[in-house]
């Protein structure tokens, strides 16, 4: 006697065997039952590339403050990986103009997060190179404020790039 009940706790659940267990092979009627709750027609199960967009279709922002292309669309690839924590997806972006490269975590759950970063991976050449300039003229607090970022970063990269600059504070 087979049990059709798709519980949890159920140890003959055949939905959890046809998707886990790759050692038994389940009913094919069970296979159609399933894709038919899916809502598909075999022609889009067998032929269509489905894929799964964490972060939806690009192109995607640049998030670099500095950048000519700020908050445009230009950034064409995401690499996305998994969490090894929790599996959730995290999304490597990467502007092509300037450098800037950032991660979040996803999956995007509005439209509004694809305008937000979970950390900076890379300031970019063009970031760095803005900085410089812009530390010629300004106070490190007013600088910090135009990049983006806090002043202690800016100070990090005083360290990093050897800024000999007199700051004006």
């Amino acid at each position: 006697m087979t049990h059709n009940t798709i519980r949890k706790t159920n140890n003959s659940n055949w939905l959890l065997k046809m998707g886990w267990n790759k050692a038994t092979i389940e009913d094919p009627l069970k296979h159609i039952l399933f894709m038919r709750f899916l809502g598909l027609s075999p022609e889009v199960l067998f032929n269509q590339n489905v894929g799964y967009l964490p972060f939806g279709k690009g192109p995607y922002p640049c998030l670099n403050p500095v950048c000519k292309q700020y908050k445009k669309q230009v950034i064409e690839n995401v690499e996305t990986r998994n969490s090894y924590k929790n599996k959730s997806p995290i999304g490597y972006f990467t502007c092509p103009n300037c450098g800037f490269s950032y991660l979040r975590r996803g999956p995007d759950t509005k439209k509004e997060d694809k305008y937000r970063y979970s950390r900076i991976v890379d300031f970019g050449d063009y970031w760095r190179e803005e900085l410089i300039r812009l530390l010629k003229y300004n106070s490190v607090p007013k600088v910090a404020k135009l990049m983006g970022t806090s002043h202690t970063t800016v100070y990090d990269f005083i360290k990093r790039l050897n800024v000999t600059k007199q700051l004006n504070q």
